[in-house]
């Protein structure tokens, strides 16, 4: 994936729109044994080292097979990452991952790019994705840190998976 290095300054958030399932529904009462929970903590990397200049954490429920999307707005990037899990037979978690970044340049040029990773998720691990690439870490710096786990189990380690 060709890398996006947006300027810190350029990535002040207009809006941020949580995890939750494209169709908006909940996952029906009789699926939640097969329910899957997803957890995004996504940060901007600040200007000091090992500090956020902003985070923020989602979870979202969903089943194998129906997509979670995570929406962030800056004042010129528009950015859509459409996460969709599926178990295989033997228990092995795949995660499919799709960004779309919008970006506005000075002139009103828009740029677009679309993405799309299939990610083994170990069972316990947590997913790194750059979901603009990964650069030179620095300020301006867009993490996502993603786990997938049956509903109602605990967090584990991570795991990393460049979005380039």
């Amino acid at each position: 994936m060709r890398s996006f290095r947006v300027p810190f300054f350029c990535l002040l958030l207009t809006a941020f729109l949580p995890l939750a399932a494209q169709d908006g529904g909940e996952v029906p009462k009789e699926l939640l044994d097969t329910a899957l929970e997803i957890t995004c903590d996504a940060r901007v990397e600040g200007e000091t080292a090992g500090q956020a200049a902003w985070s923020e954490h989602s979870t979202a429920l969903t089943i194998p097979g129906k997509p979670v999307a995570l929406k962030i707005d800056a004042r010129n990037v528009r950015l859509i990452v459409t996460l969709t899990p599926y178990v295989k037979p033997d228990g092995e978690t795949i995660l499919i991952a799709q960004n779309q970044v919008w970006v506005t340049d000075e002139k009103k040029s828009v740029t677009y790019h679309s993405s799309i990773r299939t990610i083994p998720v170990p069972k316990g691990m947590k997913i790194i994705l750059y979901p603009l690439g990964r650069t030179a870490s620095g300020p301006g710096s867009l993490i996502l840190e993603i786990s997938i786990r049956p509903y109602g189990e605990t967090a584990g380690a991570a795991v990393r998976a460049d979005s380039r």
